[in-house]
């Protein structure tokens, strides 16, 4: 069995060769890796043609329609694969070894499913430099509900996917601008494909969580206020799809938690175009009780005259602040940052 390992790069000159070493040390020899660059104008494209060169197993492709990002590459080098099994891995992040070998152990003890889901450790410099997991895939609560929180389960390299499943799925929203990755596991789960997540506490794959080498990431800019506007639309889609196959309450808590988290960042930019959306989002799709609607919309107003050294702004917030930490206790007090 052929597995495809898809990489989006963007001036990734000085990392790309260690990711790409990971992969050609793999201990299962049947895989197929492309590489999809957004446009890098470093020095990255040589560096991949000599791994091209040396290796016919790794393949060179420049995005070749819009929208640029990472989704874009991603689906390009879906469309592209010939393996039966496709795992994403960004271009800075490594595999293990063995991670091939092992994914498709477990995909062979366990057949049937559309996804498999594998553990994630972070590293700064070097594999082991940290002590730190992406997360647990093992919680109490159920892995949608953790995606709305921002306690995500598993890391973009955490699953191993039948091809068949991400083409019938569409791949990743091309429009979105950051939170492909999770808006692409959620809508994986709302359509109740069925997955196998690993009970080994292996670590097959690494993150690199180095800030100074993140900023030239495909979707850097992830604050600003071009990227929130994004951000306020990509929500409001996933709520009403979520919403319209499942309606617990505690999903539209954990929704009103992530609502509320992009309210306090929207805070800081003062920019009235985001709040009047934020206002139109309130109206629409009414996840606040009345208390949290009428306190939010005072915020507003308070924003839009720009008075935000006012006392009474900063009591609004510390009270909207404990009412969504009082809502997920444990599970909110790890994931919610006010």
């Amino acid at each position: 069995m052929i597995i495809s390992i898809i990489i989006p790069t963007f001036n990734r000159v000085e990392l790309i060769s260690e990711t790409l070493d990971s992969v050609r040390l793999q201990t299962y020899q049947k895989w197929e890796c492309i590489i999809v660059d957004d446009g890098s104008t470093d020095g990255t494209q040589q560096v991949i043609w000599e791994y091209v060169n040396k290796d016919k197993r790794f393949s060179f492709i420049q995005r070749y329609r819009d929208p640029k990002g990472a989704p874009t590459c991603r689906n390009i080098g879906i469309e592209k694969s010939t393996g039966d099994y496709i795992i994403f891995l960004d271009s800075d992040d490594l595999l293990t070894e063995n991670c091939l070998e092992k994914r498709l152990e477990l995909i062979l003890k366990n057949p049937g499913f559309d996804f498999w889901v594998f553990r994630t450790a972070q590293f700064k410099i070097s594999q082991g430099d940290s002590n730190t997991t992406w997360n647990l895939l093992i919680k109490e609560m159920d892995d949608l509900q953790r995606f709305i929180l921002g306690d995500l389960p598993w890391h973009t390299t955490g699953p191993i996917w039948l091809k068949e499943t991400l083409i019938e799925i569409g791949g990743f929203d091309e429009t979105a601008l950051c939170y492909q990755d999770w808006e692409l596991h959620i809508r994986i789960l709302i359509k109740k494909y069925k997955y196998c997540k690993s009970s080994d506490e292996y670590i097959d794959s690494y993150y690199r969580n180095d800030q100074l080498n993140k900023q030239n990431t495909i979707s850097k800019h992830h604050f600003s206020l071009y990227q929130i506007i994004s951000r306020i639309e990509l929500f409001e889609n996933i709520y009403l799809q979520v919403i319209a196959v499942d309606n617990r309450k505690e999903i539209k808590d954990a929704f009103c938690v992530l609502f509320f988290r992009l309210f306090i960042e929207l805070h800081q930019h003062e920019n009235k175009q985001h709040l009047y959306k934020m206002h139109k989002l309130l109206n629409h799709l009414r996840i606040f009780n009345f208390i949290e609607v009428v306190l939010l919309r005072m915020l507003i107003v308070i924003l839009i005259n720009k008075r935000i050294n006012n006392r009474f702004y900063k009591n609004i917030i510390k009270f909207l602040v404990l009412i969504n930490k009082n809502k997920f206790n444990n599970t909110a007090n790890n994931t919610f940052q006010s």
